[in-house]
């Protein structure tokens, strides 16, 4: 196996789009949701530790039977077989586990949490986590006048607006932000010919 070739890797070249997925066979759908749940398990390791910097970190031994469980996990996804990848989901879990449990033996520590803090006029501080894994490592530190968030779920408020497009805008040299407001019902003041 490359070195390039790690969990994300496999995941993400053996996923089934929603589109292919209308036509899948139940045991290629289920192989699917297994796959859904490796990918989540892998983004939260990876947003902590770093991609592939964990399996760095560990014994060469452990490193072998980490890529000895990979291999087996791609081959069970090529083979489509539900059953073996679930068992082999279970014990990739658990490997991952063993090996961030063998990196911090090893003296390692796991990323700082990323985010950014804003102070709202209110007096609410509000830190903006880039992953929810940076959330998770925050967590703690959120009280009523401490809000810990993710970009995700401020994309979401975004989102929900109903009919409103946000812009942002930034004045480099006066260094100062606005947020601008298009109503699409209402339209735009410019008139077109």
């Amino acid at each position: 196996m490359s070195k390039h070739n790690h969990m994300r890797n496999i995941i993400n070249n053996h996923r089934i789009d929603w589109i292919s997925e209308m036509n899948a066979t139940p045991d290629e759908l289920q192989v699917n949701r297994i796959i859904d749940r490796l990918d989540q398990v892998a983004i939260d390791y990876e947003a902590r530790w770093g991609v592939n910097r964990l399996e760095g970190m560990v014994t060469d031994d452990m490193k072998a039977k980490w890529m000895r469980q990979l291999e087996k996990v791609n081959q069970a996804i090529q083979d489509k077989n539900p059953i073996v990848l679930k068992e082999l989901m279970e014990g990739t879990i658990r490997g991952w586990k063993a090996l961030e449990d063998n990196a911090l033996a090893n003296g390692y520590q796991p990323n700082d949490p990323r985010y950014v803090e804003y102070q709202h006029p209110s007096g609410t501080l509000y830190k903006i986590c880039y992953t929810v894994a940076d959330a998770k490592l925050l967590a703690h530190q959120a009280t009523e006048d401490c809000r810990i968030v993710t970009l995700q779920e401020m994309a979401n408020l975004m989102n929900e607006r109903e009919n409103q497009v946000y812009g942002l805008s930034v004045k480099i040299d006066q260094v100062e932000e606005k947020i601008t407001f298009f109503d699409w019902k209402e339209g735009d003041t410019i008139p077109f010919a």
